[in-house]
């Protein structure tokens, strides 16, 4: 065998070698690309992101918050409670089947928090994939959403598609 089929074969094993392994691979990472919904309004920005957008069934589902003062000066947020934030959940029929502050008690005071320029505030819960009453829910499409409580940015309600699968 001449040296230029020699080294054909091996390029031709290699790739083969290549694509076996790859199509071995767990399929345990669902999607790549980190799914963000964000809002700008009265000088603050507000993002809310989860990790992905395909889970398997119960595995916990991370949520994530961010508010940011994208001003020049300082902003305050005011809130008519000792709830900031708010998470929620709804299956594809738009039912909501589970929400981060639920059995939840908070102090009822008026308070303000200042945020200076580039100052960012930042919520992050998981949802278990249980619903209201502890269960886990079914594989399926739901819509996360996460939101402020504040007076100034509580019309922002930011959701995100996501799936459960088997």
């Amino acid at each position: 065998m001449t040296l230029k089929k020699l080294h054909l074969i091996f390029i031709t094993l290699t790739l083969l070698t290549l694509l076996l392994i790859g199509g071995c691979v767990s399929k345990k990472s669902t999607d790549m690309v980190s799914p963000v919904s964000y809002q700008q309004l009265k000088g603050f920005e507000v993002k809310f992101s989860i990790s992905k957008s395909t889970f398997f069934s119960g595995e916990e589902v991370p949520l994530k918050l961010n508010i940011k003062n994208t001003g020049d000066n300082p902003q305050k947020l005011s809130f008519t409670s000792g709830q900031e934030y708010e998470f929620l959940v709804n299956d594809d029929s738009g039912n909501e089947v589970w929400r981060w502050s639920y059995g939840k008690v908070f102090a009822m005071i008026l308070r303000e928090k200042k945020l200076e320029p580039g100052e960012e505030l930042v919520y992050e819960v998981v949802w278990p994939q249980e619903n209201f009453e502890g269960e886990r829910v079914p594989v399926g499409s739901y819509v996360v959403k996460g939101y402020s409580t504040s007076d100034e940015l509580r019309e922002i309600i930011l959701d995100l598609e996501i799936k459960i699968v088997d």
